[in-house]
């Protein structure tokens, strides 16, 4: 059946998970479960427990390194409150070669969300961002373990270098590696401007790609342009803002509620930035209760020119990303989303 653990994976896999939990591990029945529209997902029991599996070969499977960091980093800031959960990472490899890559989760299956489960994801996600500044230095430091180099911005930006001997302070907006939004490559160099970071790690990377690949016009050049000029102007308001964690691909999709009814967190494109970006990924495709929105905002009340600048702006990032995934069916409204932005400010 398309999707199940191969004989040579499930041999590995038995044996990256006996010695990671430190147990012998023989895994039995597996079934697909939802969240393979990238990577083959699996529940699979085990003589220990159930499991989540995703595995997958070649570049598509060369990055579930990245998402267990993410998924470690987000699971220890949540577990302060408990408001919300991300699942444990048991196991990680990522594809090489010929050989598989997988990432192995605690299984926490969905279930009916109780009535306070729109509240909780809002407060929940409010403490979650708000624990961006506290996490900043041992951020920095984990670079030192992982063995990815930072690619430089693109357009004149200041970028935090840290210095010998010690992480740069103010804490500045990025990641400690790159890591994937869906199957396309996000590049998060530390930058201490906002404005800067959102234009030049985020929107123009999107653009120059979508122009080489074919998925925006030539009539889209001017626009465009117009587009990163009004990024400064644009977020003037939040230019002093601290770096929230962020999830970075929160759409309904990537949330549910857990066994004990508890939102559960998954498949992130985690990097510190704004907490309005999770707002704007959140409002854009729907299926959010305005309960969390309201208790976001009882917690971290936000700053005037969301709804009427901001919002647009970093919805356009994740447009541009469908853009170039799933083709001319997002240009529409990323046509009008930059228009919306320009017109605010210029």
């Amino acid at each position: 059946m398309r999707g199940l653990l191969t004989d040579d994976v499930r041999v590995l896999l038995q044996e990256d998970l006996t010695t990671s939990l430190q147990t012998s591990v023989v895994l039995g029945a597996q079934r697909p479960v939802t969240g393979g529209c990238i990577h083959n997902a699996l529940a699979v029991e085990s003589s220990v427990g159930p499991f989540f599996v995703k595995w997958n070969r070649g570049r598509a499977g060369a990055a579930f390194g990245s998402e267990a960091h993410a998924l470690d980093v987000l699971r220890r800031a949540a577990l302060r409150d408990g408001l919300i959960a991300v699942p444990e990472v048991l196991a990680s490899r990522d594809a090489t070669g010929v050989e598989a890559g997988w990432l192995v989760l605690e299984y926490l299956p969905p279930s009916a969300p109780p009535s306070d489960y729109a509240s909780r994801l809002g407060e929940g996600l409010a403490r979650l961002h708000a624990r961006g500044s506290e996490l900043y230095g041992d951020l920095r430091e984990r670079e030192a373990t992982v063995d990815v180099a930072d690619p430089s911005p693109t357009r004149t930006g200041t970028s935090a270098a840290p210095p010998s001997g010690g992480v740069p302070h103010p804490p500045s907006f990025g990641w400690f590696e790159e890591n994937r939004i869906g199957s396309l490559d996000q590049s998060n160099p530390w930058m201490e401007s906002w404005a800067s970071f959102w234009r030049d790690a985020r929107l123009l990377p999107q653009l120059e790609s979508a122009f080489r690949e074919g998925g925006l016009e030539s009539r889209d050049r001017e626009w465009s342009d117009r587009l990163l000029d009004a990024v400064e102007p644009a977020l003037a308001a939040v230019s002093g803002a601290e770096p929230a964690l962020l999830h970075g691909d929160l759409w309904s999709g990537n949330v549910h509620a857990g066994p004990d009814g508890r939102p559960v967190l998954v498949d992130p494109a985690t990097y510190l930035g704004h907490g309005e970006v999770d707002l704007a990924m959140a409002r854009l495709f729907g299926g959010f209760d305005e309960e969390t929105f309201r208790c976001y905002r009882d917690f971290l009340p936000g700053l005037e020119g969301f709804e009427a600048v901001r919002l647009a702006l970093y919805q356009l990032y994740y447009l541009l990303v469908h853009v170039r995934l799933f083709g001319a069916g997002y240009l529409a409204d990323t046509r009008r989303a930059a228009d919306s932005v320009i017109r605010s400010v210029l």
